[in-house]
């Protein structure tokens, strides 16, 4: 699955068609919580709290008080572009940069442990949000001659809201919804599993004009491309604590889903 924008360009930039820039989306991204964000991936052979599951389910079995977990989400994207000249490198176009803030709910689960055969085992119901897209990049660039003889001075007009998804993505997001369980076989070792449930959708929308002054205004790029994600996975988890050692172990099973 790829997230693409048309960048800013025109007949006369270096590039002689529309460029389309792109980059990858991992759906095994990494859990939820700051505090298991801190640890990094040190946290899979913790996983003590209500976020457990999104790091390794296994971790779940070590809750034995029903737990609500709510976290909540701050994130900054920023896009600088400069550099961009005109194909003869007659002309050059001014900088342009942008930062666009979003604040959500990012995880809220359920857990419930009890007891099967002496043996403590956790559920839990899961709400994750594991992207959020939505971004803003609108501004002006103009083009100021840099050689005798140019095109007059001119301004791109960008109205640009579909770019790559860390520095200006679309609009919309994709869900988990997830159903996990753990059983604590031993009283060092605990086995688990979650099964996701992939739901999604978001909308680039894109539109690059310019104003050449003399030869009035020309519009160069506009699209508006919708996509959708739906499908499932299955992760296993192993946590091995002992007093002097701790081990986790994660299985990401593989995603099946349409895009």
């Amino acid at each position: 699955m790829r997230l693409a924008t048309a960048a800013l360009v025109t007949a006369a930039l270096v590039m002689a068609t529309n460029t389309v820039l792109a980059q990858d989306i991992s759906l095994n991204r990494p859990g939820s919580g700051a505090r298991a964000a801190g640890m990094g991936n040190a946290f899979i052979a913790v996983s003590d709290d209500g976020t457990a599951a999104t790091w390794n389910p296994a971790g779940l079995s070590q809750l034995r008080k029903p737990e609500f977990s709510l976290v909540h989400s701050t994130a900054s994207r920023g896009l600088f572009l400069e550099g961009y000249r005109t194909r003869d490198q007659s002309a050059a176009f001014t900088t342009l940069s942008t930062a666009t803030t979003t604040a959500s709910i990012e995880f809220a689960s359920v857990a419930v442990p009890f007891n099967v055969a002496s043996r403590p085992v956790t559920l839990q119901v899961g709400w994750r949000r594991l992207y959020q897209l939505a971004s803003d990049l609108r501004g002006n660039m103009r083009r100021v001659p840099v050689s005798a003889g140019p095109r007059p001075e001119s301004v791109i007009r960008v109205r640009n809201e579909s770019v790559l998804r860390i520095d200006n993505a679309s609009e919309g997001n994709i869900d988990v919804w997830s159903l996990a369980g753990a059983v604590r076989l031993t009283n060092r070792l605990s086995l688990g599993c979650i099964v996701d449930l992939y739901r999604g959708g978001w909308e680039d929308r894109g539109n690059t004009s310019e104003d050449p002054g003399i030869l009035g205004p020309t519009d160069f790029s506009a699209f508006v491309d919708t996509h959708r994600v739906s499908g499932n996975n299955l992760n296993l988890g192993l946590l091995l604590a002992d007093p002097s050692l701790r081990v986790g172990v994660v299985y990401h099973g593989a995603f099946w889903g349409d895009t």
